[in-house]
């Protein structure tokens, strides 16, 4: 009866702790592909900063007061 009894207690035990893993990893997924999403939107942002910078027209540098440089 007692080695029963411990057993239930450590399937019970084993099954709450893998649920909360389980529990724990779905989040960190999900966690993951909203990061991912944002990082995507990020650099696809900035690829258009970049082209649009690339298409402007070069604009002429002020001249420096110091003539040293």
């Amino acid at each position: 009866m007692i080695v029963e009894s411990n057993l239930k207690e450590e399937t019970t035990n084993l099954m709450k702790r893998w649920e909360e893993e389980r529990i724990a990893k779905l989040e960190a997924e999900e966690n993951y592909k909203s990061t991912q999403i944002t990082s995507n939107m990020e650099i696809q942002k900035l690829k258009r900063d970049v082209e649009a910078a690339n298409r402007r027209p070069d604009r002429p540098r002020p001249k420096p007061i110091c003539s040293i440089l």
